[in-house]
């Protein structure tokens, strides 16, 4: 770009850098490009989820982005020539500049996320849309050279009329075309005092979904308002809709404690590509650790309809932790095809690719994870170190924030 073409720019003032302003403008850009698709994340769309190849991997990239969003706007704020007569537009950037800052850090800090109770950090994510349209009210209100730039203007009023349009979809829209599907709790069973799976029958039409899939939940008579992501546990062809959910926070420490049968849940999905469509099309390997184990439980009694060579390695720290052991072993006594096995942590040591048979176990076939980060992560270097392509390994995203 000649930035001499900018000297006679009536948005310059006098002895004002024009490499510094079009630096600070260039991030401004930025900034509103990736907080532009950040928001389009949100609105859950079947398409975008598509394109970034699951609800999971797609709210990792909108954390991620969110960050790299933050920085950006820093940079401008510290870069931007300020102008010397007083707008509007001034105070609106500051104000966008620190809500935002303070929204992503408190959304992405971990020492926040482990503290604050979901709810409450949900409602206030739900705030960082109005600060971006705060801050896209800013831009228009301050002399900028991007205005005076017709293609540079077309495409950055583009990314904001996105990122604006999104929000709105989301915040008051989203419930009108999504109505989740409602509910009745069947069934109950209990695992100790940990884990629980619930079953629950239909109102209405059965909820179509794909072995692997999980849904969003809202429980009437725990926390209406919220939705909290659970995996779906039963098979595409059973009318009930199964769900096991382990105690890892308040919300689902109230639910393994509380819920009961009889009550109304509203069910909104399905989501995510951990199914057998997004695989390849040879034998394949299913590495599951503690309640990681959820998808393969539908996916397991799915496996008639695939006919894929597929063996289960279930990672639990005793035997006592694995509650669907019998109905596994049924089912692989059952097939000709799957073949089931437990691994215990605290007799074997952490499950590896060594301990698991080395690289002849996973050789050409495709792997796929499910469990704790810590977990998958480990598998998956130790995959790869061992000769596993990236693309034959799938994994799922356990952490929604």
């Amino acid at each position: 770009m000649d930035l001499s073409l900018y000297e006679g720019s009536p948005v310059l003032v006098q002895g004002e850098s024009p490499v510094q302003r079009v630096l600070g403008e260039i991030m401004s850009s930025w900034v509103v490009t990736v907080f532009g698709f950040n928001l389009l994340m949100t609105t859950r769309a079947r398409w975008v989820e598509r394109i970034f190849g699951g609800l999971d991997k797609m709210y990792l990239i909108h954390r991620r982005s969110g960050v790299i969003a933050a920085v950006l706007l820093l940079v401008h704020f510290g870069t931007v020539p300020r102008h010397p007569v007083f707008s509007a537009g001034k105070p609106m950037g500051f104000a966008a500049m620190a809500l935002i800052i303070l929204g992503i850090a408190f959304a992405a800090a971990p020492l926040m996320k482990r503290k604050i109770p979901y709810h409450k950090w949900v409602n206030g994510h739900r705030l960082m849309g109005l600060f971006y349209v705060v801050g896209i009210a800013h831009a228009l209100s301050v002399p900028t050279l991007i205005a005076q730039l017709p293609i540079v203007r077309t495409y950055v009023f583009g990314m904001a009329l996105l990122g604006c349009a999104s929000w709105f979809y989301r915040a008051f829209v989203f419930r009108l075309v999504h109505r989740p599907a409602p509910y009745t709790i069947a069934k109950v069973r209990r695992f100790g005092g940990s884990v629980v799976e619930i079953c629950m029958a239909p109102k209405k039409a059965p909820l179509e979904h794909e072995a692997g899939q999980f849904v969003f939940l809202s429980f009437d008579q725990h926390s209406p308002k919220e939705s909290h992501p659970f995996t779906i546990a039963s098979a595409p062809t059973e009318e009930e809709l199964r769900i096991v959910i382990k105690a890892s926070g308040d919300f689902t420490s109230d639910l393994v404690a509380q819920v009961d049968t009889g009550e109304q849940v509203r069910v909104e999905g399905p989501y995510g590509h951990l199914t057998q469509g997004h695989f390849g099309s040879g034998e394949q390997v299913w590495i599951a650790g503690g309640i990681g184990i959820t998808p393969f439980l539908a996916l397991a009694h799915s496996l008639a309809d695939s006919g894929k060579k597929t063996k289960l390695l279930w990672s639990v720290r005793s035997k006592d932790e694995a509650y669907f052991d019998d109905e596994l072993r049924t089912l692989a006594q059952g097939s000709a095809t799957f073949d089931y096995e437990i691994w215990q942590s605290n007799e074997q040591g952490y499950l590896s690719v060594d301990g698991a048979g080395g690289r002849e176990t996973f050789r050409g076939k495709d792997v796929i994870i499910c469990g704790p980060s810590a977990f998958r992560d480990s598998l998956m270097t130790q995959l790869e170190k061992a000769g596993t392509k990236s693309r034959q390994i799938h994994s799922e995203e356990f952490a929604f924030r």
